[in-house]
Formats: structure tokens, sequence, C-alpha cells
């Protein structure tokens, strides 16, 4: 009934609407506002998906290694896991006052002396988009970073074991045994990330 609809010249105002075919759908796609709407999303989408798994990867890794002891591991995971705990509403408030042109962004900023004058994180046509990015990427990756732990605790250590035999250096052994071990966890969480992203309108 919707796609009937939307053939139709305008059924909510005209009683007897008229059947226009998909003119509707070339003014839609051929609008300079949706175009850049379309825009708008996909880099939203796309740098916060990527950025989440780099971040939640990196973080897992550094709390997966031998090098930490067990307090400094917790402590860690408490505090990256911290951005996943609060609900947008919470997150658009805490952000909302640490990038007001008078907020503690700004101060830290001209204290000091990177910018001469207060900037507008959230009123700038050419800021405001890549700030709500910056603070959507600052909030969902604990999400990668749990998960992601979670597979590397689940690596056998004699695989490591082998491949430092072997010869192979650190940098070998992630990309060889950790991102193919990894490989089916990663592809889930990007396609759970990218379409709950493309919703995320809060």
């Amino acid at each position: 009934m919707v796609f009937s609809y939307s053939l139709m010249d305008n059924v909510i105002m005209n009683k007897n609407p008229v059947f226009v075919g998909i003119s509707n759908y070339v003014d839609l796609i051929t609008d300079s506002a949706f175009q850049q709407a379309i825009f708008n999303t996909l880099y939203f989408t796309v740098m916060s998906v990527v950025f989440h798994l780099i971040l939640g990867l990196s973080f897992a890794t550094l709390l997966n290694t031998k090098l930490l002891g067990p307090f400094t591991k917790a402590l860690f995971r408490v505090v990256y896991v911290l951005p996943w705990v609060f609900t947008a509403t919470i997150i658009a408030i805490l952000w909302r006052l640490m990038l007001n042109p008078n907020g503690v962004i700004n101060y830290i900023l001209l204290s000091m002396g990177l910018v001469d004058t207060k900037i507008e994180w959230l009123s700038s046509r050419q800021l405001a988009l890549q700030t709500v990015t910056f603070i959507n990427i600052w909030a969902g990756y604990p999400f990668y970073m749990v998960s992601l732990l979670a597979g590397l605790q689940g690596i056998p250590g004699e695989l490591y074991e082998a491949g430092t035999i072997d010869g192979a250096n650190g940098r070998q052994l992630f990309r060889y045994i950790t991102l193919p071990q990894l490989k089916t966890i990663i592809i889930s969480l990007a396609m759970l990330d990218f379409i709950c992203t493309m919703h995320q309108f809060t």
C-alpha cells in the first residue's frame, strides 16, 4: 500500500490522487538536500564502523597482553567500557557541555595556545558532522572491544608458540594468526554496527 501511495501525486492532501509513476522517486534522488543527507549518513556510518574496529581491536589487544598486571587490566577495562554504559541522552548532554564555546574543550585548547578563538563545534557547518561522528565513535568502540577481547582470549596459545618457533615476529603473528582467527567476529560486528549506526538518529 505504501509503495502504491508513492506512485501517486499526493495521497495526504489530495482526496483523488493522480498516478504519476516514478516521478516522486526522481524528484527525491535529484534533490540536493536528499543527496547531502545520504552523504552525511554514509560518512557518519563508514567512519564510525572503521574507527570502532580500529579502536576496539587496539584496546582489546592491549587488555589481552601479558605486559599488564591483573589490577591494571581491570582498571583499564572499567575506563574503556564507560562510554558504553552511558545512555544516548547522557552522552549528548555530556558532550554538549564540553563542546560548548565556553566549555572545557575550548578552555584547554585556548590555554595550550592551539587555537586563537573559541570554536563552535556543534553549530559550524564545517565541523558539526565530524564532531558528531567523533562522539559516536567514542560511544560505540567498547562494543567492539569487549567482543574482540573475548575472541582474543579464545585463540589457543599454541598457535602463537608455533609461530614464534617458526621465526614469526609480532606483526606477522598478528597478521597471520590473530586477524584470521577473529575474521568471523569482525565481519559480524561490522555488519551489526553498520546497521545500528545507520539508525543512530539519537
